[in-house]
């Protein structure tokens, strides 16, 4: 028989003060958003070819910096599941930012 011991899966933080959990949502709202936002001030200010150029750059980019908020934030037993832009907001804030300000 196996007998390994299966760890349980942590659940998600609950921010406790309300600045971290402006900070989680001011964070969430830029890894959601930026992108667009930015291809589109892009394409406003110069061409639609660029902000096409932009839209793609600034996924690959906020891409890369998802995957190492997450190899920092999360328990490295839990990289495995997945988390929306939220949720990794939450898991960044509880353990980067927030346990300075409690």
């Amino acid at each position: 028989m196996n007998n390994e011991i299966i760890e349980p899966i942590q659940e998600v933080p609950t921010l406790k003060t309300s600045l971290c959990k402006t900070y989680a949502l001011i964070l969430y709202l830029c890894i959601r958003y930026i992108s667009i936002v930015i291809a589109l001030y892009i394409w406003y200010q110069y061409h639609l070819f660029y902000a096409f150029g932009a839209l793609f750059m600034g996924f690959l980019i906020m891409g890369i910096l998802k995957a190492k908020m997450r190899d920092s934030a999360i328990p490295q037993k839990q990289h495995e599941r997945n988390y929306t832009d939220k949720e990794l907001a939450i898991w960044f804030m509880y353990k980067e930012v927030c346990w300075r300000i409690s």
